[in-house]
């Protein structure tokens, strides 16, 4: 283990060791202020194109992360209701 890792670890006896909770804990600190943006003046048509087809394909992975996480917090909640 890297002491530069997201998960809080502590140095004892000479090993790393981490809480068994801290995989359970969203490492997420909020996006950034804004993001950064690219500067499209300066593209071709190609690489615009390009551009927008890779900002589709970051959507749709962001939409099924979403909807992954949704379905996974669904299942859990009926599973804790019955």
């Amino acid at each position: 283990m890297h002491n530069d890792m997201p998960h809080a670890a502590t140095r004892g006896g000479g090993e790393w060791t981490m809480s068994l909770d801290d995989d359970l804990e969203p490492t997420f600190q909020g996006h950034k202020a804004g993001f950064d943006e690219m500067n499209v003046e300066s593209l071709s048509v190609e690489e615009l194109k390009a551009y927008i087809e890779h900002a589709k394909s970051e959507i749709a992975r962001a939409e099924a992360e979403i909807a992954g996480r949704e379905a996974l917090r669904g299942d859990a909640d009926a599973l804790f209701k019955s």
